[in-house]
């Protein structure tokens, strides 16, 4: 019996696909500390996880019934996938499946920092006065025409391309992997679109972007891959947005460029130090927050549970 821990769950149609393949299914939420100890306990052949559960050397090592680690989304920074892989553990994600809905989250953000909705959002309750708040949110930004720089262009990155474009604005890309692309758009009824972007050097996108948006993994080193340096050669200007790992911006100089008018505003989804980020980074007046939630979607969360409890039956039943 194939014994799969979902630690940090699951929808219910990936756990059903997974019981139906007749897997054991430990749907149990398991403290970090408490986590070796069960999964031994249990002789834990399969574990499923998202960003709450770190998967480091000490838990592999310590837990040898372990065969995979499943990545219940896109970002592995929590697993130590150097060694599980010198170990024979497999490691999957689904890069696919919440690239939308990231997506996604990236022109909310844009757009409610570019037309001052996230100021209202904050202050309107507690004003209620129509007047005063048209004066804080009037003034806003229009996108079309306006450039996007991506940095990263995966499949997260294109699926920003299409929407951006499909809303009239410019987009360059960065990414040392990809030399160009093919963004196939689709309109309903009518013929879809395809638009071929080449990739340009960082340099380029960091200086002509209105919008910059990034797609990376976080540097091997640890260090932000967005600080000072960066930032000097950004427009000023600028718009940033992040919704995909923390770890890639210096908050202390994003937050110093923001007060000094080099950045004009932000908008973050993930932050250092979560679950309990800085607080001078959410409570800023410039910062477009959301808690963590660009791939939880309905949608996305059905789509990442069903294609990683389909690579895990593939895996055992291989």
């Amino acid at each position: 019996m194939i014994n799969i821990l979902i630690n940090d769950g699951l929808c219910p149609e990936g756990e059903n696909i997974l019981h139906n393949a007749g897997f054991h299914i430990h749907n149990q939420k398991i403290d970090q500390a408490d986590l070796i100890q069960e999964i031994n306990h249990r002789k834990i052949d399969a574990i499923i996880v998202r960003s709450a559960t770190v998967v480091d050397k000490n838990v592999i090592e310590s837990c040898p019934t372990l065969k995979l680690i499943g990545r219940a989304g896109l970002g592995m920074n929590n697993i130590d996938m150097a060694y599980a892989q010198t170990k024979g553990i497999e490691i999957i994600n689904t890069p696919m499946a919440s690239a939308p809905a990231l997506a996604e989250m990236v022109i909310a953000h844009l757009l409610s920092v570019t037309r001052n909705l996230y100021i209202g959002n904050r202050q309107f309750p507690s004003e209620r006065e129509i007047g005063s708040m048209k004066k804080s949110c009037a003034g806003g930004t229009e996108i079309t025409g306006k450039t996007m720089g991506i940095i990263g262009f995966g499949h997260v990155g294109q699926e920003v391309a299409k929407r951006a474009l499909g809303l009239g604005v410019n987009v360059i890309a960065y990414d040392p992997y990809v030399k160009e692309a093919h963004i196939r758009i689709d309109i309903p009824n009518v013929h879809n679109a395809v638009v071929y972007i080449h990739t340009v050097p960082l340099n380029e996108v960091l200086a002509s972007s209105d919008f910059i948006t990034l797609h990376i993994p976080v540097p091997a080193d640890g260090k932000p891959f967005i600080s000072r340096k960066e930032i000097e050669i950004m427009k000023t200007g600028v718009i940033l947005i992040n919704v995909s790992k923390a770890g890639l911006i210096d908050e202390q100089e994003l937050i110093s460029a923001l007060n000094q008018e080099k950045i004009k505003a932000a908008g973050l989804d993930v932050f250092n130090n979560e679950p309990a980020p800085l607080p001078a980074l959410i409570t800023h007046p410039k910062i477009s927050v959301s808690p963590h939630i660009a791939g939880e979607t309905i949608e996305a969360q059905n789509h990442i549970g069903v294609e990683l409890a389909g690579q895990i039956v593939q895996f055992f039943k291989s």
